[in-house]
């Protein structure tokens, strides 16, 4: 398949890198026998030759009791209309082990399942592609997911295959983001968005809208970013990850629109709850921020305490660097001047590491105080201040002692 020619890790030393990822321990997850049986299995079913089909079933057996083959039909039913197989589970697995950052063990269990499985369609191999390519965008290996995605896209093209291609779109979409590139962002996401809409792609279309959300705050659309970051919202319920994504995407919103105590309380909500790293991180940097705003400098405070044991950890360190800048300029405004240039030094270094230009380009623009605040303040009016009004009144009445991280999919 295209993007087959990365190089494969054993489970063994995947789950080993997983565990020292940038130097630091990842917290234990509940799953990881079944991770490493079931890309064990995998690794031996791709050489084997005639004989990989026992090994491959034992696999998918493995996976569905795992997460259970009631919650693998429905979720199942939530993302894919047809072509359907036996290893959806695998892929499902996969996800498990994405959710809780053990990225290396996760992007070892799809190699192998590529490898060792021949009776995939180009359709089911596409979305095992598409999975690789998420894998590695959030290992900051950028340039290798590109690569998948433009791979996935001229597989869609080649085939027919609308999902495929609506996955390129939306996959490209995100490394534009990571890069700063909101402009080719908002191109690719309502490309995908067009595309998944016409074809009945509902679980595609409600990623697309999201990256439509961002792109309206970048444009400073606020009206059509809330109204639309709240029907993602209500599309979500029901199911908690995606519920506590779409709600934390909405705190950013109202962050950007500088209606201070509403991003507080929709990102509050988030931290409130057991929700993976990669929501968590990024509604502890906005927290700050929100909190700094409306004078609490105490929940300032408790957000960095918070990042700096999670830093301690194998977080993604994109969202990672991203909430410790953002804690840093909560923390200046507070007069905590010391702490500030720590964290500041501390996402810095890890952007510069990995390539993440908006992270370096915010950094800058503290250093020449372009980042400094601006007070044009959105007022809501209409539909967009009722939702306001109800998003308000989620705040919790405490922050926890600490935030709860995930290690599995809800």
């Amino acid at each position: 398949m295209p993007g087959s020619s990365l190089q494969f890790v054993s489970a063994a030393a995947a789950f080993r890198a997983d565990n020292a990822r940038d130097g630091v321990p990842r917290p234990a997850a509940t799953r990881e026998s079944a991770w490493i049986a079931v890309t064990t299995l995998l690794e031996h079913a791709s050489l084997a030759a005639d004989d990989s089909a026992p090994l491959v079933a034992r696999a998918v057996d493995i996976a569905r009791d795992t997460l259970g083959a009631g919650w693998i039909q429905r979720r199942g039913d939530r993302e894919w209309r047809d072509e359907r197989w036996p290893g959806d589970a695998i892929l499902l697995l996969a996800d498990d082990g994405y959710e809780a950052d053990a990225f290396n063990t996760s992007l070892s269990m799809l190699t192998a399942l590529d490898r060792a499985d021949a009776r995939l369609s180009p359709v089911q191999r596409g979305r095992l592609l598409a999975r690789r390519a998420r894998i590695l965008a959030r290992l900051g290996r950028l340039e290798h997911a590109r690569d998948h995605f433009l791979d996935l896209g001229r597989l869609g093209k080649r085939i027919g295959s609308a999902e495929l291609r609506a996955r390129a779109w939306l996959g490209l979409a995100s490394i534009a983001q990571m890069r700063g590139n909101y402009a080719a962002m908002e191109a690719l996401d309502r490309r995908a968005a067009r595309l998944a809409g016409r074809e009945g792609l509902s679980f595609i279309e409600r990623f697309a809208h999201l990256g439509l959300t961002v792109a309206a705050v970048k444009r400073r659309d606020f009206d059509d970013a809330i109204v639309h970051g709240w029907a993602v919202y209500r599309a979500s319920l029901g199911w908690p990850v995606d519920e506590g994504e779409s709600l934390q995407t909405f705190g950013q919103v109202m962050l950007e629109a500088h209606c201070f105590a509403e991003a507080r309380a929709a990102l509050a909500a988030v931290v409130s709850r057991a929700l993976p790293a990669r929501i968590i991180v990024p509604a502890l940097g906005g927290l700050a921020l929100s909190a700094a705003e409306t004078g609490r400098a105490a929940t300032v405070r408790w957000v960095a305490n918070q990042l700096r044991m999670i830093a301690e950890t194998g977080v993604a360190r994109f969202v990672l660097s991203t909430a410790l800048l953002e804690c840093s300029v909560a923390l200046k405004r507070i007069g905590q001047e010391a702490t500030s240039a720590a964290l500041r030094e501390q996402a810095t270094t890890i952007a510069a590491e990995h390539g993440f230009h908006e992270v370096l380009a915010g950094a800058a623009e503290i250093d020449s105080d372009a980042g400094e605040r601006t007070r044009s303040v959105f007022i809501p009016r209409g539909r967009a201040l009722r939702i306001v009004a109800e998003v308000a009144s989620m705040e919790p009445g405490r922050l926890p002692t600490e935030v709860s991280l995930l290690a599995v999919p809800a």
